[in-house]
């Protein structure tokens, strides 16, 4: 398989140049395989009374490596998390700092309730293995799976890319938290950027408690 290249960047180019049409959604074509995801994506969350409206890039190689870079997030600020197999970081380059836990931590952050790294991709791709792991699953035609839940967790697929199985978008709820995810763009199997996953801000930032990153945030500049 000839894998090509596919940056953030790149990524966020084709979304917004005029030749590429608001409704195609696929970057690239859907492989039997899927090696990598990439693309970019909106979302929408309701939690202890208020609403969060963020756009973010996702670079994800299953099981459990990935970058998420999201903009508007946690009053307006430009965050990365980076997620390596053993921990996962929250980097906000403009404070020069980060936070680091566990990675269902890191997305409880971002979504409101807890999910692996692995389970974020079951759910953008469409693909959920034989072991489910907990999760309780119903299909619909062509065997697409349509909702989920596992626990006081659940997920509807409310549309999807025309022709394919992958979800385009999915609405979630939580006693804690409540939401809609919409995949703007996606693509597949790209050869990841040498830097994508690199850990050397850790030389340069300090490293913060979430509690100490949210005061940095909210306080005056």
């Amino acid at each position: 398989m000839i894998r090509k290249p596919w940056t953030a960047a790149l990524v966020l180019a084709l979304l917004l140049s005029p030749s590429c049409r608001p409704g195609k959604v696929l970057l690239t074509p859907v492989p039997e395989r899927v090696e990598s995801l990439e693309g970019y994506a909106s979302l929408s969350v309701g939690r202890e009374g208020e609403s969060i409206r963020s756009k973010f890039s996702f670079l994800l190689i299953p099981v459990d490596r990935g970058q998420i870079e999201v903009s508007n997030f946690l009053a307006g600020t430009v965050g990365r998390m980076i997620f390596t197999g053993e921990t996962a970081y929250f980097v906000v380059p403009s404070r020069r700092v980060f936070w680091a836990g566990a990675e269902e931590e890191a997305i409880d952050r971002f979504l409101g309730f807890p999910l692996t790294l692995a389970e974020v991709v079951h759910m953008i791709s469409g693909r959920w293995p034989v072991s489910t792991g907990g999760w309780v699953l119903h299909t619909g035609r062509g065997g697409r799976v349509v909702s989920g839940s596992r626990e006081e967790l659940a997920f509807r697929v409310e549309d999807f890319v025309p022709g394919t199985r992958l979800p385009r978008k999915i609405e979630f709820s939580h006693p804690t938290s409540r939401g809609r995810l919409t995949i703007l763009r996606i693509g597949f199997n790209a050869t990841p950027p040498d830097a994508a996953f690199s850990l050397e801000f850790r030389n340069r930032f300090q490293k913060k408690t979430w509690d100490e990153i949210l005061e940095l945030i909210h306080a005056p500049n």
